[in-house]
């Protein structure tokens, strides 16, 4: 009896277990990838005991990304959206007294602020601009707003662009300044905007940390650049306005990249990020600066690992500063004491550097995410880490289920160490041999990072790993997190310490792990397609590739692309090495390339031209190779729209599937 309840017990045991395997084991797809919900910004209200924040969601129906509004307790009770609807509201600022909260939206034509009481309501409009408004600032009495925007054209030129009789200046950029707007209580009217700054430079709003409020509320902290040109943002100062007078007062402008001014809560300091060499490149180290309010001399903070902290926070008590930084495969918060003493490590399991501080410096918001963790934004005790999600947004994706994830270490050519991230198959026996897929991240100056996989952008890892792949994802010379030096190795040496880097991963990975060398794929977007071009001009060992948005011409780069990243990285411009810059493009060896090539690109990329991607096309196409070419119409480097971005991810697995078995 004992021993027919044992095998009845057994057999119950197994059937609920493949039960429930079965309902917890389910493959990926792009399609369902494009459903995972991710934290937009977030902000502690005044009190502490609130945040609000951002879930930006893909709406396949309308083809778009839509960001809308919530506010919940920070236990994650009482948590409800504040904004509804098909238009995007971003940003959400509390105001200093919290009985509202002003945003963002393109419920217009443009993006204009709008008002919302955080209980919930009909939101209002309060600027009526001719430009987008781009970042703004609560003042601290909350009575005024202040706003970044591009200068309005003149009404001549209007009339020639509406006449089609308008010539543009090439290299002429229209100047950003600082607007004011009042804030009546009780008043849900449109109110009339007044241009604060003026001068020879344009305001900078590349994140929304470019300008900072005196506590007093006199005065404005800001950084600008002599143009909007994106390559002038990295010779921009500091500066303050009054905000009565709008009498403008340099506080640091030495030819460097200075940005992110902050003042202390007491007024006494401004905080601000210094480039460590002048003039700067893209590799260049920066720091945490401090200088006297009322004027004196900057002094330096303590260097952290990598030399690129991202303060965003000061302590209530203004003695120290809070600080993000990559550190390898993730991010590390610090506090970094104004008396110039060491950094202290907070938390060390970070997934990006955006993060906020409560008012009363005891706790810090943040997404939660990992490898095969979903994205939640969490909030944590400062003194006692320990993160507690409170919202669920993606929590019914655990039952999609794709390979283990680890770190990996190697030493390169030169023997330096390099780590990267390998994702195993799915269903993985070491009795069988799998095809490999090599991931090459974008920047240099960026890695791979502990984020969840089915969000990495254009490639899509669980798919690859649910259909047999392992995925490997190296972290090569150049990119954060690995010190100051191990991103000046590649200045010089493009195409020589990354390819190494690259390929002696594989190489360490073919004689470990059960990897079919005959199947191998390698594909990348922006910097990673410029390097898997470059690969497959310089080996035949992958069987397929996919490239997008990559450079393949240096030189035509150069004359036709905002940024000088590829010059800083090759040490010197085109016109005093042309040897270089030929040797190191991988057009120049275009004759050398076997591997079938999918190439893709938006139409509007203006990081990388597109002009790039189609000298490749051409030339491979002339020579009777296999390749394909996909142009993404009115999408850029990134930004792709939702459907769009679906074609593009099925065409990546498409043509691997069709190439890598032949």
């Amino acid at each position: 009896m004992i021993k027919n309840i044992l095998v009845f017990f057994l057999l119950f045991t197994f059937v609920i277990l493949n039960a429930f395997s079965s309902k917890t084991s389910k493959n990926w797809t792009p399609q369902l990838m494009m459903k995972l919900k991710n934290i937009g910004t977030f902000e502690f209200s005044p009190s502490g005991k609130r945040i609000v924040y951002t879930i930006i969601s893909a709406n396949m129906q309308k083809n778009q990304y839509i960001s809308q509004i919530f506010v919940s307790d920070i236990d994650g009770k009482n948590n409800y959206p504040l904004t509804t609807g098909s238009f995007s509201c971003t940003t959400p600022r509390w105001a200093p007294d919290e009985k509202t909260i002003a945003f963002l939206s393109n419920r217009t034509d443009k993006n204009e602020i709008w008002l919302i009481r955080p209980n919930g309501g009909e939101a209002w409009q309060l600027t009526n601009t001719k430009e987008d408004v781009s970042i703004f600032s609560w003042s601290p009495k909350g009575n005024k707003i202040a706003f970044v925007m591009k200068d309005p054209l003149p009404p001549k030129v209007i009339k020639a662009k509406n006449g089609n009789y308008y010539v543009k200046e090439f290299g002429k950029y229209r100047k950003k300044n600082i607007w004011l707007v009042n804030i009546r209580e009780g008043s849900e009217k449109l109110e009339i905007a007044i241009k604060l700054t003026a001068g020879n430079f344009s305001v900078a709003d590349w994140f929304y940390y470019c300008m900072n409020w005196s506590p007093n509320g006199n005065d404005i902290v800001f950084c600008a650049q002599k143009t909007s040109w994106v390559n002038d943002m990295f010779s921009s100062g500091v500066y303050t306005v009054n905000t009565q007078t709008a009498i403008i007062t340099p506080i640091i402008n030495n030819g460097g990249w200075n940005f992110y001014p902050k003042y202390s809560p007491d007024g006494k300091w401004i905080s601000y990020l210094a480039s460590r060499e002048i003039p700067f490149k893209l590799y260049s180290p920066w720091g945490v600066n401090i200088t006297p309010a009322n004027g004196g001399k900057s002094k330096k903070l303590a260097v952290t690992p990598d030399e690129r902290p991202m303060p965003f926070a000061w302590s209530k008590d203004s003695k120290k500063i809070f600080v993000t930084e990559d550190y390898k495969q993730k991010f590390r918060l610090y506090s970094l004491p104004i008396d110039g003493g060491p950094p202290k490590m907070i938390y060390n399991y970070l997934s990006s550097i955006m993060f906020d501080i409560s008012p009363d410096s005891s706790k810090f918001a943040f997404v939660n995410q990992d490898y095969s963790k979903p994205p939640e934004l969490a909030i944590s005790d400062i003194k006692n880490p320990k993160p507690k999600n409170i919202t669920n947004l993606n929590g019914w994706m655990k039952k999609y289920y794709f390979g283990r994830t680890k770190i990996i270490y190697w030493k390169s050519k030169d023997g330096e160490k390099i780590d990267g991230l390998l994702t195993y198959p799915s269903k993985f026996s070491r009795d069988k041999k799998y095809p490999l897929v090599v991931l090459i991240h974008g920047g240099p100056d960026c890695a791979a990072t502990n984020t969840y996989l089915p969000s990495i952008r254009f490639y899509p890892v669980p798919v690859f790993s649910n259909n047999g792949y392992f995925i490997f994802q190296p972290n090569y010379r150049g990119n954060t997190g690995h010190g100051v030096k191990f991103r000046k190795d590649l200045v010089g040496n493009v195409g020589i310490k990354d390819y190494q880097d690259i390929m002696s991963g594989v190489d360490y990975l073919a004689e470990r792990e059960p990897i079919n060398v005959k199947c191998m794929a390698v594909v990348g977007h922006s910097n990673g397609g410029t390097l898997t071009a470059w690969i497959i001009t310089q080996t035949n060992r992958f069987k397929v590739a996919c490239l997008s948005a990559g450079e393949i011409n240096f030189i035509s780069l150069q004359g036709t692309c905002n940024w000088y990243q590829t010059a800083d990285n090759l040490g010197v411009l085109y016109y005093d090495n042309y040897k270089l810059y030929r040797d190191r493009s991988p057009i120049s060896h275009i004759k050398n390339v076997s591997t079938p090539v999918l190439i893709q690109y938006g139409s509007q990329d203006n990081n990388v031209p597109p002009t790039q991607n189609q000298e490749f096309y051409r030339g491979l196409m002339l020579q009777g190779k296999v390749v394909k070419m996909l142009e993404y119409p009115k999408c850029g480097h990134d930004d792709f729209y939702p459907k769009l971005y679906l074609k593009f991810m099925n065409a990546n697995l498409n043509w691997i599937q069709q190439y890598i078995n032949e």
